[in-house]
């Protein structure tokens, strides 16, 4: 597959669009409808989990830590 992409930039020269061959674009499109046509097998032990911590924030959402404190905590933690 030919990866010509050309990019078309704005004023202050950033990326803003991408031209890319007409048969990736097919191919890109073709792939896009196949993943939403396909569907997903969860194992019941997964099933099983998540069933089991929706229940546990249900019983106890005093629990639940919002993202943006544990986000907090591992720049804090971790210097990022």
């Amino acid at each position: 597959m030919n990866s010509a992409v050309q990019y078309i930039k704005d004023f202050q020269g950033n990326d803003i669009l991408a031209v890319i061959p007409i048969e990736e674009y097919r191919f890109l499109r073709e792939r896009a409808t196949w993943e939403e046509e396909e569907e997903y097998d969860i194992p019941e032990a997964q099933k099983q989990m998540l069933d089991e911590r929706i229940e546990k924030y249900k019983n106890h959402p005093e629990l639940l830590i919002p993202y943006e404190e544990v986000k907090r905590e591992i720049r804090d933690e971790f210097g990022i």
